[in-house]
């Protein structure tokens, strides 16, 4: 069963986490399980750390009970003993390690799990549109739309659809200028990106009653920086592109 905990809002900015898929109950516990085993490592770090210093206490202590040279001052009881104790907090501290090393590896192994789980944005983007909601089920497959939209607002493209009968007049690395619909006073320059060299059917409908819904397009991207008024993804727009030879009067102008 998959189902999401949505970690992000409309306009946030998204540089990895999106959504977390397979929210049930074994999941849930997953996290609960992750969190106790994070909180056992500093402990376990403590008590190696209090052992090393143990270690090191019994290790003078040895060196000074053997630099006595009069051996009526100490006996070899107390060489005996220190040296067991010494033995026995090696020994414990190999105990420490294991046990630090095997609940590292319990909350690596549940990290790993919840990464599998969690669907993250390839690069950093806005969020432009949310299809889901906490709790929901998320189809695998067969979905019609996806289940969130990002995309990066810092930089504008637009794809200009050039009716097939007009691809030959279009040449590379020509400026154009996009206008808003209805708006033919705030021009928008545009800079050159690439062509793409296929000619594809026409999808993207202005609504014109003149329009031909028939038609096949080339599709040529443009690029531009945000201008000082309002302009949102998805957005249709007017887009003019220059050409190197001028309109002959029986010419359209676009």
């Amino acid at each position: 069963m998959n189902y999401v905990a949505l970690r992000m809002l409309f306009g946030d900015r998204a540089k990895y986490l999106m959504l977390l898929c397979g929210l049930t109950f074994s999941v849930m516990l997953i996290v609960q399980q992750g969190s106790i085993r994070e909180a056992a490592i500093p402990p376990a770090q403590a008590q190696m750390e209090e052992q090393n210093y143990r270690i090191g206490d019994l290790e003078t202590q040895l060196k000074r009970l053997r630099a006595v040279q009069d051996s009526r001052a100490i006996s070899d009881d107390d060489v005996k003993r220190t040296w067991y104790a010494l033995e026995m907090a090696k020994r414990a501290l190999g105990r420490f390690e294991a046990t630090l090393k095997q609940v590292t590896a319990q909350r690596d192994e549940t990290r790993m799990l919840l990464d599998r789980l969690t669907v993250r944005a390839p690069r950093t983007g806005t969020v432009l549109q949310v299809n889901i909601r906490a709790g929901e089920y998320a189809l695998t497959m067969g979905a019609t739309e996806p289940l969130m939209l990002v995309g990066d607002t810092q930089r504008l493209q637009v794809r200009a659809d050039v009716d097939e009968v007009n691809a030959p007049l279009v040449r590379p690395n020509r400026p154009g200028v996009a206008y808003l619909k209805g708006d033919t006073t705030h021009p928008i320059p545009l800079t050159f990106v690439r062509i793409e060299p296929y000619i594809v059917p026409k999808r993207a409908l202005t609504g014109d009653n003149s329009e031909r819904v028939d038609t096949r397009v080339l599709q040529v991207i443009y690029r531009f920086d945000p201008p000082p008024f309002p302009i949102y993804a998805g957005q249709q727009v007017d887009v003019f592109i220059d050409r190197e030879e001028p309109v002959s009067p029986t010419e359209s102008p676009r």
